[in-house]
């Protein structure tokens, strides 16, 4: 398998061979602690294996072994494989990693090389399987597989100060952020996807193999927050962005492949943009904002000018002066408006009868709904039916 084997030594001088001495390289004076104090752990446990992982995503297989002939009287009973990695090196792995451990940009290079020496075997618990066995069988004794432990090294971020070019790299990956986010709190499509691709550029995410399926899940994940958080400041109500988080969020888990969520990734962009575009009633009074959130989850109810006006508390000649002022159409019209959009979703993604769709969005006579659908679309609701099955779609009012 190419994974280097060695026992750790009495003085923990060899402690460097875990990595190849790439700690040593990159950090002044690194001791190895934390893997020192791994090594203590298992010494009080014979017969048992480990698996070691360090800040670096780099492993190693720790177990005790009886004292043997083979051994240096220099060393310990215990015997370390690796180091080894279970994912193969990438640009968004190295970025991670980078920042993970506060790698200056100078230093990345360095990093990279060390790691690319490193054997990658995805199935760690197989080596630990092997070892377990071999030397179950060299000394007629179980070894069991005890547990895993990661270790980080928290005074390496005490030491750590940026050069230049990694401050500039870190500004300008915020500066992009700030620019994409605020198209989408703008409504902006265009520059939504223009500067999230800037974004997704400056951070150094390029397309992964299949075994990093997971980690590009979690990036989605959390754009998926970010653009939920730039909706809501928009001034989106809650009702609609927790829709769309949930439906994304389901998506980001049923993903198997990298290339699906690159997509979702940049949907979510644009369909986030639209809900602000369209749902961003921020702007409008109180009264307004109360009749639109209930027009678009109460549409098949009976609304009317009367009905608002009587619930408001409020002379209906006011509200209509006061809806057509903000929204500059009447009333009876968003109403109808609304009713035909959701009417035409229907028509497209169901398999419901003309009577049925519209008595869905509020419309006890079909003939009554066809006359607005023909108004609203220029088409009526059959043929609608057909161009939407064709692809063809229709313009809208």
């Amino acid at each position: 398998m190419g994974v280097n084997l060695f026992f750790i030594q009495k003085d923990f001088s060899n402690l460097y061979l875990s990595d190849g001495g790439m700690k040593q390289t990159l950090f002044e004076n690194y001791q190895y602690t934390s893997l020192r104090q791994a090594a203590m752990r298992v010494m009080e446990e014979i017969f048992s294996v480990y698996i070691y992982t360090d800040s670096f995503d780099i492993n190693a297989v720790i177990l005790r072994l009886p004292e043997c002939s083979f051994m240096e009287t220099r060393d310990l009973p215990l015997l370390v494989a690796g180091p080894f990695s279970i994912d193969s090196l990438s640009g968004e792995r190295i970025h991670i990693l980078q920042h993970t451990n506060h790698i200056s940009e100078s230093m990345v290079p360095i990093m990279k090389q060390f790691l690319e020496a490193i054997p990658v075997l995805p199935e760690t618990i197989q080596l630990a399987t092997i070892i377990s066995r071999f030397f179950s069988r060299m000394f007629a004794v179980e070894f069991y597989m005890t547990s895993s432990f990661v270790y980080q090294e928290p005074s390496q971020v005490k030491n750590f100060t940026p050069d230049e070019s990694y401050a500039v790299s870190i500004i300008e990956r915020y500066k992009a952020e700030n620019l994409f986010l605020a198209a989408v709190q703008a409504g902006d499509v265009p520059e939504a996807l223009k500067y999230y691709d800037e974004f997704v550029a400056k951070r150094g995410m390029q397309e992964r193999t299949l075994r990093k399926i997971l980690n590009r899940q979690n990036y989605t994940i959390i754009l998926n927050t970010i653009l939920r958080k730039a909706a809501e400041n928009s001034g989106v109500h809650p009702l609609y962005i927790d829709y769309y988080s949930s439906k994304f969020a389901f998506q980001i888990n049923q993903a198997t492949t990298v290339n699906y969520l690159t997509q979702l990734s940049r949907r979510m962009v644009e369909e986030y943009t639209l809900l602000v575009k369209e749902k961003n009633i921020s702007r409008y009074s109180a009264k307004i904002r109360k009749i639109i959130l209930y027009t678009d989850f109460h549409y098949p109810e009976p609304l009317s000018l009367e009905y608002f006006a009587w619930n408001l508390n409020v002379s209906k000649t006011y509200l209509s002066h006061l809806f057509r002022q903000e929204l500059g159409v009447p009333l009876t019209e968003y109403i109808r408006k609304v009713r035909m959009e959701k009417a035409a979703k229907l028509l497209k993604t169901s398999s419901l009868t003309l009577k049925e769709v519209a008595k869905s969005v509020g419309y006890a006579n079909p003939n009554y709904f066809t006359l607005h659908f023909k108004a609203t679309y220029h088409i009526t609701p059959k043929q609608f039916q057909k161009t939407a099955v064709s692809g063809f779609q229709p313009p809208t009012t």
